[in-house]
């Protein structure tokens, strides 16, 4: 799908050579400029092997703005696929309005247990129901949350049961400590930063202002990555 974006309709060597990979031409024992001819060449052949000539392609240009974005990576457009802890601006009287701050919450800590590798159910998962809680407390407050203070209050609960449980019982302190570490873990990665780059994974933002068709292609990260990122993309549409 990122091929979209290689849109030459002059078919120009010159139009290729910044996209050659330098080491596929030193394989070949070949000049990169030779190869992006080649390459030119072939692009040309197949084009027009489905009908498509330069024509087409220049409408193809105007018509759209092609966007490849990145999820974990700054090789594209990031995007931050795990949300805010900032507290959203609502009433939590208002039934609708502490649904759409639940999924809200839900979603962020299905984020940062999926990133972390824990598979937590939001229903059963002492994990998830732990985080779930922990940032409602203090979004239902009026504060706002950062990793940080989310970390800490998973060892030290703000609350002292969950459901009819008292929390040791439910959710014990080692087993706590267990997922904080997991947890500090993801953040003290330098890779996870990535995850937090960007605009905020949006379908409704992604057309963006422009009156044309914005053509949105997507990176591919890693299996587990994937998985957990289709998920959230599922849930934002």
């Amino acid at each position: 799908m990122g091929n979209l974006l290689l849109n030459f309709p002059s078919f120009s060597p010159a139009s290729f050579r910044p996209w050659i990979n330098e080491a596929e031409a030193l394989r070949k024992g070949i000049d990169p400029g030779q190869l992006a001819a080649e390459s030119s060449e072939r692009w040309k052949s197949g084009l027009e092997g489905w009908g498509m000539g330069p024509d087409q392609m220049r409408k193809l240009g105007t018509a759209a703005d092609f966007t490849i974005y990145t999820p974990g990576s700054c090789s594209g457009i990031p995007i931050n696929v795990v949300g805010s802890l900032t507290a959203p601006k609502l009433d939590w009287s208002n039934p609708a309005q502490a649904e759409m701050a639940r999924d809200e919450i839900e979603g962020l800590a299905s984020s940062l247990l999926a990133l972390a590798q824990i598979d937590a159910d939001p229903i059963s998962s002492p994990e998830h129901i732990l985080l779930t809680n922990i940032i409602e407390k203090a979004w239902s407050e009026g504060r706002n949350m950062d990793l940080a203070e989310l970390i800490s209050q998973v060892r030290q609960p703000p609350m002292r049961k969950l459901g009819v449980f008292e929390i040791e019982s439910f959710y014990p302190g080692k087993e706590r400590d267990k997922l904080a570490m997991r947890l500090n873990g993801l953040v003290a990665s330098p890779s996870f930063a990535a995850w937090l780059d960007g605009p905020p994974l949006d379908i409704h933002c992604l057309p963006g202002p422009s009156l044309r068709c914005r053509a949105s292609v997507r990176g591919h990260p890693a299996p587990i990555q994937a998985g957990y990122l289709d998920e959230k993309t599922i849930r934002h549409t």
